[in-house]
């Protein structure tokens, strides 16, 4: 109630409250993600998932999956990968999360060869608007350093230069 979704779930973690955890993370995991709070939703979470309390909830192990990537590698989030790989849903956003983590996570491990062409079929898939945003701008960064990896710069400084204009100008900084 107070815009401290930090202190709240702490909180119901503490407590025991694990519906309330939960219906908090579905609320302010994805932000807190996009923060880089990776270590903080991966200390939530993991106990989270050991439980199942997370399993109805395909987005949030979708946050938990890129969490991981990014706090703890490649080798952790890969099972997390394949979970949601064989998760049944219709969500978008699901899906869109679990197309974009394959590519990614090779380029991870320097399977360029394997994540550059199946990189750009997702990208061709993936919609433009402001919902698929974090995954579409995962991917594109994934591509670009793929293909700076190639030697295809112009290809690498489009592909950023697509993920910086969807950024907000912040103060003090240059458009």
């Amino acid at each position: 109630e107070r815009g401290r979704p930090v202190p709240a779930i702490d909180h119901a973690l503490k407590t025991g409250d694990l519906d309330e955890a939960v219906a908090l993370l579905q609320g302010h995991a994805p932000r807190l993600l996009e923060q880089g709070r990776g270590r903080l939703l991966v200390r939530w979470m993991d106990p989270l998932v050991e439980r199942g309390a997370l399993d109805p909830h395909l987005m949030l192990r979708v946050v938990h999956a890129w969490a991981v990537c990014f706090s703890c590698g490649v080798r952790h989030a890969w099972g997390l990968l394949e979970f949601l790989e064989r998760a049944v849903t219709d969500d978008p956003q699901v899906l869109a999360h679990r197309l974009v983590m394959r590519p990614l996570l090779l380029a991870l491990m320097d399977r360029i060869d394997e994540a550059d062409p199946m990189g750009h079929a997702v990208l061709d898939q993936l919609p433009h608007d402001a919902t698929f945003a974090f995954a579409r701008g995962m991917l594109e960064i994934t591509l670009a350093n793929v293909s700076m990896y190639s030697g295809r710069y112009h290809q690498a400084l489009r592909l950023v230069d697509a993920v910086r204009s969807r950024q907000p100008v912040q103060d003090g900084q240059l458009g």
